[in-house]
């Protein structure tokens, strides 16, 4: 006999689901922010993992990732990226700030080396 799964439920305030509603619907918005925020969406609509998933044409685990991590963390933080392991950048915001500009600029012109 399998076993019985019962999800808690997402509920969400007007707020919230007026600003997931215009993040899904944005064009400027990040791609990931607008597919979590349809994915909460449709979780509160009462739709299954597994239908969402379909519906949105993604997998499983990743509709339940986000729909956790809402429940967990809140609905803003689970549109965001948790923070992850690792060093630390060792590139300090300035020594990105130069590369940027020096490759924006425009090359100069290399010698010919067949008149040298």
């Amino acid at each position: 006999m399998a076993a019985y799964y019962k999800k808690p439920v997402l509920v969400l305030s007007e707020e919230e689901q007026t600003m997931l509603r215009q993040i899904s619907q944005s064009r400027t918005a990040q791609v990931r922010h607008a597919e979590r925020a349809r994915m909460i969406l449709l979780d509160t609509e009462g739709l299954s993992v597994p239908r969402i998933a379909a519906q949105l044409h993604t997998n499983v685990p990743k509709v339940d990732r986000c729909i956790k991590k809402a429940l967990q963390l809140g609905v803003k933080a689970a549109l965001d990226d948790l923070q992850r392991s690792g060093r630390p950048a060792d590139i300090t915001p300035e020594a990105k700030a130069r590369v940027v500009s020096l490759a924006c600029q425009k090359p100069e012109e290399k010698p010919n080396i067949q008149t040298l």
